[in-house]
């Protein structure tokens, strides 16, 4: 019987080699709370691996920064950047859009950066604002990502 943990692989002399990111002589401390997403333990039991996979709740460490990972590789080597939080899967921030540098830049922004260029329907200045194709889109956008559709910046 395997009576390493967490999907520990039981060798021939008895010691386990941890293969899901947990440590101990039987694997038995989940890699929770440290700042990197790890997907095993990303499960209601594990309190959603310690709040690690989720923009509102990853506390970095000096081991990990929340939302980094490797963005890719070339000729065996890491290129390390921020890959958000994809696999945030707590019900308490599912709702929240994350995983791209682009959407996390606006929402700490707070608002949409819309460029456009004053054409007869698709956008028009007004002494009320801005309105046309371009400028709905705009503001569709920021009602869906900031739920705010006013949150938005006309650039020409």
């Amino acid at each position: 019987t395997n009576r390493c943990l967490f999907d520990g692989l039981c060798n021939d002399d008895g010691s386990c080699t941890c293969l899901t990111g947990s440590s101990g002589a039987l694997c038995q401390i989940p890699p929770v709370g440290n700042g990197l997403c790890d997907v095993f333990f990303n499960t209601p039991e594990f309190t959603h691996d310690g709040g690690d996979c989720c923009e509102d709740t990853c506390i970095s460490s000096a081991e990990h920064s929340c939302g980094q990972g490797i963005i890719g590789s070339t000729g065996g080597v890491d290129a390390f950047g921020f890959v958000g939080f994809p696999q945030c899967n707590d019900p308490k921030f599912t709702s929240k859009i994350s995983g791209s540098k682009t959407l996390f830049d606006i929402i700490d922004r707070g608002y949409v950066k819309c460029g456009t260029i004053i054409l007869l329907g698709f956008a028009k200045q007004t002494e009320s604002g801005n309105s046309g194709f371009e400028v709905d889109f705009c503001k569709a956008i920021a009602g869906a990502v900031l739920e705010d559709a006013d949150a938005i910046e006309i650039v020409e």
